[in-house]
């Protein structure tokens, strides 16, 4: 128990350079002195499965969404709007917006928009169909969804009830970003996951999201975090190893898995139309 326990202060406390020099699982390992790194990348794939609540409350308001992969370079893509062939994952982040007022020296009202809670989550391809299951999964009904000029966003908000406010990219300016809270996730998540980790296996992808999203959730406390973890693990089922190893309670889509045909195309000409 004693071990467990100083895991979990090692897991949530990710300051130390050694954490994210060396990474979570071989720091771990080192501080604990658990033997070698495979026990100690089982454990931490442990506390990852215990990191999601099941019954956790929907972000809602106005909510910020985006889409991306995450994946190394693959030659041979035309840019980032080839859909058919590519072998990245393909992730979701919304994000909800929330609002700041202060008054400045010379009591002018000033209001700035910054980032509550988040969810990121793997899926098979970023069209209305899909993002529809994400919004079901995530986000509160009646919410405001903010995003950019892809119509698979407004289809699926549409659809499920939901006011969805399409931000078409233009020349993008300092004053007025597309989505800039949901991009910031992103792109803290691609640092994390390249700085902390030197990436990710693809098949275990989303047990790393789970991992992003509750230090997210939790940045402003640690102690929070601790309290979080140690009560979810008590509730959560027991995991066994052959389950952890082979992801097979994670979603994922293998390299081979791309989209073909119709759905492609339709990816594809969903995206063109917001050039």
């Amino acid at each position: 128990m004693e071990i467990l326990l100083a895991a979990v202060v090692l897991f949530v406390a990710s300051a130390p350079t050694d954490l994210v020099v060396e990474g979570h699982d071989y720091a771990t390992s080192v501080k604990l002195d658990l033997g070698n790194h495979k026990t100690a990348w089982f454990l931490l794939h442990k506390f990852r499965r215990a990191m999601v609540n099941a019954s956790r409350t929907k972000i809602g308001g106005l909510v910020e969404m985006d889409g991306s992969y995450v994946g190394g370079y693959q030659p041979g893509l035309k840019g980032g709007r080839q859909h058919k062939g590519r072998k990245a994952a393909v992730i979701i982040a919304a994000v909800e917006v929330r609002t700041r007022t202060w008054k400045d020296r010379d009591g002018v009202e000033r209001t700035r928009e910054y980032a509550g809670r988040c969810r990121v989550e793997v899926v098979r391809m970023e069209t209305a169909a899909h993002i529809a299951e994400f919004l079901e999964c995530n986000v509160e009904p009646g919410s405001v969804i903010r995003s950019d000029g892809l119509r698979g966003y407004g289809a699926a908000a549409r659809e499920l009830g939901y006011t969805a406010i399409p931000r078409p990219q233009g020349k993008p300016t300092r004053e007025r970003q597309v989505v800039p809270l949901a991009h910031r996730v992103i792109s803290n998540l691609k640092v994390w996951i390249n700085g902390t980790h030197h990436g990710v296996g693809r098949h275990h992808l989303q047990a790393y999201l789970d991992e992003f999203v509750f230090r997210f959730n939790r940045r402003q406390n640690s102690e929070a975090a601790f309290q979080s973890l140690v009560g979810l693990g008590t509730q959560h089922p027991p995991v066994r190893r052959r389950t952890i190893v082979g992801a097979s309670d994670l979603p994922y889509y293998y390299e081979g898995d791309e989209i073909e045909g119709d759905e492609a195309e339709d990816a594809e000409d969903a995206e063109d139309a917001t050039a």
